[in-house]
């Protein structure tokens, strides 16, 4: 019979996950591959393993869960979801109250003032703690180094959650009850540990040797494109003028779209400004293709600007306010990236501009929730004072309303571009969102491209 020891060492020997980014990755991973209750086991089993010899929420939230971003939220949601799964809802409802401790997040909740920080925590307790983290997290590195593990006083058990016997208990219990669907992925994927020959070092070098030889293929085509750049660049000569272009172009802008309040002088110069520039057309405003048709279409979206990126050898195509991008909320930025000379590549980002418009009020519906759920994590976090600074309100559920946050959010911004162009035509979608409550990084995301 299968136990949650077996499979998860089935996993580890069947190759699901070759690469080493988080566990997050891993789940995500596993996730397309295997059954639910699959992950769910192996979720429970790396949570029972990290624990030690009795559960500590804190700690384990502070100190083993070093996701980011909708990546942590995502690693936190699974893992309540699995607790929730084999019958421990104490625990399961407990894990997304947790709050990280750890000092890295004291720094960035101090605005990333290293000073303040310091102040707050004492420095020599924080690299004792590293130090003790590190020689309990890798027992054999920590050894070749000299150091010994600390023996640490028992972790207090936690009343308002299951026991650490409990879950384990619960956990073979369930694994139990889903034999069936644990032996399908076995079935499914294969056992190596079923050859007569099976040598288990020899198996986990085998994996290594195979996620060398992917990590070296994946680099190698990085390295194809880094290479045309690179005789392109050498070929082209690299014209001073487009730095100066590029800053009164920008300077320009900023208020060509709005004058209102503008000193007199100030419109005199944009006047100037603008003959000055239908002087010099052709370096202000560049065409990027010689088919009229392709230029139609970029035309149909709305005034844009055109700006070589030398250093990566690509353009970038920039509409502020493109023709069919305003919503009910906001409007949109979107720009394109594209290399000189490739009509084909242009023409495939047009049409993925096609169907983004088409689809833009389902999306801005998602946009919108994301960045409500962005807030609703800051909020957690925020002390009181920081709060203060909001005029936020709330619906009967205690999920702050979207319209209340309007004044704290910026103009959305999307990029479209093909990374891997002219060996893959997929087209990838980021975009960014300046927010109040994250200055530094603002709110991130992508969208899918919505091909058929």
């Amino acid at each position: 019979m299968i136990d949650s020891q077996d499979y998860t060492d089935w996993c580890e020997y069947a190759g699901l996950y070759l690469k080493n980014h988080s566990h997050a990755a891993r789940y995500r991973t596993y996730e397309q591959k295997i059954s639910e209750a699959g992950l769910v086991t192996r979720i429970v089993h790396d949570f029972i393993q990290i624990a030690g010899d009795e559960i500590d929420l804190a700690n384990w939230r502070s100190y083993s869960v070093y996701e980011t971003g909708k990546h942590l939220k995502y690693r936190i949601e699974k893992t309540a979801f699995a607790m929730q799964a084999i019958g421990a809802p104490q625990i399961a409802e407990k894990i997304p109250t947790i709050k990280d401790r750890s000092p890295m997040s004291q720094l960035m909740q101090s605005g990333g003032d290293l000073e303040d920080m310091m102040q707050q925590i004492d420095p020599l307790q924080a690299l004792q703690d590293i130090r003790k983290n590190i020689a309990n997290e890798y027992p054999n590195l920590a050894a070749q180094a000299g150091i010994t593990p600390e023996t640490s006083s028992p972790t207090p058990v936690d009343p308002e959650i299951e026991t650490l016997a409990e879950i384990k208990a619960l956990l073979e219990a369930y694994v139990t009850s889903h034999q069936q669907d644990l032996q399908s992925d076995l079935d499914q994927h294969g056992d190596p540990r079923q050859d007569p020959d099976f040598d288990p070092q020899r198996r986990l070098q085998e994996l290594e040797d195979q996620r060398l030889r992917e990590a070296r293929r994946a680099s190698q085509l990085d390295d194809v494109q880094k290479l045309k750049r690179l005789m392109k660049k050498f070929e082209r000569r690299y014209k001073k003028v487009a730095s100066i272009r590029r800053e009164l172009a920008d300077l320009y802008s900023d208020y060509a779209e709005d004058q209102t309040d503008l000193l007199p002088k100030l419109k005199d110069c944009l006047a100037e400004c603008e003959e000055f520039q239908q002087k010099y057309h052709n370096i202000f405003h560049p065409q990027i293709t010689k088919d009229p048709a392709l230029q139609k279409r970029l035309d149909d979206f709305g005034t844009h600007t055109i700006d070589e990126e030398f250093e990566f050898e690509t353009i970038r195509v920039s509409w502020p306010k493109p023709a069919g991008f305003q919503g009910d909320w906001t409007g949109l930025r979107v720009e394109l990236e594209v290399q000189p000379g490739e009509d084909q590549q242009l023409s495939l980002l047009l049409d993925a501009m096609d169907r983004l418009q088409s689809r833009l009020p389902s999306l801005e519906d998602d946009l919108k929730q994301e960045i409500v759920n962005s807030f609703s994590e800051y909020w957690d976090w925020m002390e009181e004072d920081e709060k203060s600074d909001y005029e936020v309100t709330f619906d009967d559920e205690g999920v702050p309303t979207f319209d209340s946050l309007k004044s704290d959010i910026g103009t959305p911004s999307i990029t479209l571009m093909i990374p891997a162009w002219p060996d893959d035509d997929e087209v990838t979608i980021e975009g960014y969102v300046p927010v109040k409550w994250d200055c530094e990084h603002g709110y991130m995301f992508k969208w899918e491209d919505g091909l058929e």
